[in-house]
C-alpha cells in the first residue's frame, strides 16, 4: 500500500518521490486503498498527510489516471 514519504501539505500535486510502498496486515486494508504510484501521481491532496500515513482515494482530488 502507498504511504506518504514525508509530511505533505494539503494541495500538493503528488509525484512518485512523495510516496513509498509499505506493507500492512491484510485486515487493515480499507476500500480505496492505493497500491500503484501511477494511480496517485499527479493527483492533489485534499488534506495534509504525515510521513507514513496511508494514502486512500478519499484523500485525493481529481480523476484517477
Amino acid at each position: 500500500m502507498l504511504a506518504a514519504a514525508r509530511d505533505l501539505p494539503a494541495g500538493t500535486a503528488l509525484t512518485a518521490t512523495d510516496l513509498t510502498a509499505t506493507k500492512i496486515p491484510p485486515g487493515m486494508l480499507t476500500a480505496g486503498s492505493m497500491f500503484d504510484t501511477g494511480d496517485a501521481a499527479g493527483r492533489q491532496l485534499a488534506a495534509p498527510l504525515r510521513k507514513g500515513q496511508l494514502v486512500t482515494d478519499s484523500l485525493l482530488l481529481g480523476p484517477v489516471s
